[in-house]
């Protein structure tokens, strides 16, 4: 189980919003100083993810929670999200040479085409990974202001 913590923003009716502050793992790393990622990375803003979950911990606004997904959800979501356009491209490639023209232009037609078309099935296969709240984290809770993001 891959665990992230999150802040609860608003509670409705058995779910709520939950908020997950995206981290670089460049924070914990020894060589961050002489890295051209971490400099990458500290030049982007950090952008939060929201989300509606269920509330099966009994959260309320402000509590920090922690967000659990299985680590089979996460390998097949990264096998579709990184190696159906890979195969796409590559096929699309040795399809193009092979039954249009072996030409270097239709090997870059095909394997665009092709990964294209792994992109869109992709896209259209948008099934969403099991996340589930774990637990709710004691003694740690944010204080909310009406207008203001955690």
């Amino acid at each position: 189980m891959i665990e992230e913590s999150a802040v609860v923003i608003e509670v409705d009716n058995g779910t709520m919003l939950i908020e997950v502050q995206q981290q670089s793992a460049c924070g914990s790393c020894d060589a961050k100083s002489a890295c051209g990622t971490s400099l990458l990375s500290s030049l982007f803003k950090h952008r939060a993810t929201r989300m509606r979950v269920e509330n099966s911990v009994d959260a309320t606004r402000g509590d920090h929670v922690v967000i659990g997904i299985d680590e089979s959800d996460m390998v097949s979501g990264s096998v579709r999200l990184y190696l159906w356009p890979l195969l796409g491209l590559i096929g699309g490639a040795i399809a193009a040479q092979s039954l249009v023209n072996p030409s270097e232009a239709s090997a870059i037609i095909g394997g665009l085409s092709g990964m294209a078309l792994a992109l869109w099935l992709v896209y259209r296969r948008r099934d969403a990974p099991h996340i589930r709240v774990l637990r709710r984290e004691a003694g740690i809770a944010v204080t909310l202001q009406a207008g203001k993001k955690a």
